[in-house]
């Protein structure tokens, strides 16, 4: 008998699988290991190899799709539902393919989405619109209420106002199902960027701070006078904004939260490390909202 396995022997089951919880939560690899080491631990390990999708080109996801098409050869028991299992999904290869994902997947509720593949999203699910490509409703309402990441924004119309009706049967139910929201790209002028009424439930908002020239903090006051957030982070990325240009961030954030807003700074490593920061987040790390939120306490007082 190995070294290893006396060690297993030995450890309390409750410790075995406490240290194997936290090991899958960190890493795809470790899951993949355990799932070819044994029944059990496959049988333990499945949900967390499935709980978080990073779906990067056109055929890694169609070959997910036909993985969730396609019962397990070895299921661990008879109900065993593997569509069950994802909750964290990263899409940055644009495709309608995501539709298919989407529908299959009925517990996501943590997005991070190429702006084109929001719009994907959203006009499928829009009644009044002429589509090729249709996304029930249900597909949308029955889901958990979701946090989204919307990155590689590039124009001030991203937000798809103008797929709003004022009969809420023929808009597409994504708007109303985010309740926090984070967006990522070239953002300019937050007084264009920035048409989000129609997101109704928002509770959390989370912007770039990239552009001082075009970035004015008295279009953010203009939203909170309209709007309120229980907390709202300015994103400053390291590699962008030099130290000189932040003093200004911190003094608006600090004049906010004298009065009673909960306005936050993060300060993020770099514009590149945004999947990692996803990534960590959704396997058991502090959200942005959180981290955003430590920082602030320490450092703007």
């Amino acid at each position: 008998m190995s070294e290893w396995s006396i060690l297993l022997v030995e450890l309390p089951v409750e410790l075995i699988y406490h240290v194997f919880h936290f090991g899958a939560l960190e890493s795809t690899s470790f899951c993949v290991t355990l799932s070819l080491t044994c029944s059990w631990t496959r049988h333990f390990v499945l949900p967390y190899l499935y709980r978080t999708l990073i779906i990067t080109t056109l055929g890694s996801n169609r070959a997910l799709l036909n993985t969730l098409k396609t019962p397990l050869v070895r299921s661990p028991t008879p109900d065993y539902n593997t569509k069950a299992f994802p909750s964290n999904l990263w899409i940055s290869a644009v495709s309608n393919s995501l539709l298919g994902l989407f529908r299959k997947c009925y517990n996501l509720s943590n997005l991070a989405l190429h702006v084109d593949n929001f719009l994907w999203l959203v006009h499928s699910s829009s009644p009044q619109l002429t589509r090729f490509t249709y996304l029930p409703r249900a597909s949308i309402e029955e889901k958990p209420d979701f946090h989204i990441l919307i990155f590689m924004i590039q124009k001030a119309d991203w937000s798809l106002s103008r797929f709003v009706s004022t009969d809420s049967n023929k808009m597409s139910p994504m708007f109303s199902k985010v309740t926090h929201l984070r967006l990522a790209g070239a953002i300019q002028s937050y007084a264009t960027y920035l048409d989000i009424d129609h997101f109704t439930r928002l509770s959390h908002l989370a912007i770039p701070f990239i552009n001082p020239q075009l970035q004015h903090f008295s279009d953010l006051d203009s939203l909170l006078l309209q709007r309120k957030f229980d907390c709202s982070v300015l994103t400053v990325y390291d590699d962008e904004i030099k130290q000189e240009e932040r003093g200004p961030v911190r003094d608006w954030i600090w004049s906010r939260r004298k009065q009673g807003d909960n306005v936050c700074m993060w300060l993020s490593p770099s514009t590149d490390a945004l999947q990692a920061e996803w990534e960590d987040e959704v396997r058991n790390g502090m959200s942005v909202w959180k981290k955003a939120e430590a920082y602030t306490a320490a450092n703007i007082t």
